[in-house]
């Protein structure tokens, strides 16, 4: 059974940073799984990093995608070791200039 950290946001920020320094702080990690809407950047950081990656452009605002990594999962039953969650966006305006929908998407 594979190893693998799954991080969220991984085409920049702070979710960036995560999949820069999981191999050296987390040991017994055979694979990070790279999720992200931007396949570009993904793929950029496959380059980057020692250690092998799959890259899954998912855009997790969308239902959809995580019917995708479900099966994605049941399929290869890996073990996940490590889960960082640093996908979203923001708004940067007053909460009642924001669109309800935009408020709720940015919880979610």
């Amino acid at each position: 059974m594979k190893n693998i950290a799954i991080i969220t946001g991984a085409s920049s920020g702070m979710g960036r940073r995560f999949a820069k320094t999981a191999p050296e702080r987390f040991a017994g990690i055979d694979e990070i799984w790279a999720i992200a809407r931007r396949a570009d950047r993904l793929s950029e950081l496959q380059e980057a990093l020692p250690c092998p990656v799959r890259p899954l452009a998912l855009d997790l605002s969308e239902k959809a995608s995580f019917e995708n990594l479900k099966e994605i999962l049941e399929a290869e039953k890996p073990c996940v070791k490590l889960l960082i969650n640093a996908s979203g966006f923001g708004k940067f305006q007053a909460v009642e200039d924001s669109l309800p929908e935009d408020n709720l998407n940015m919880v979610d």
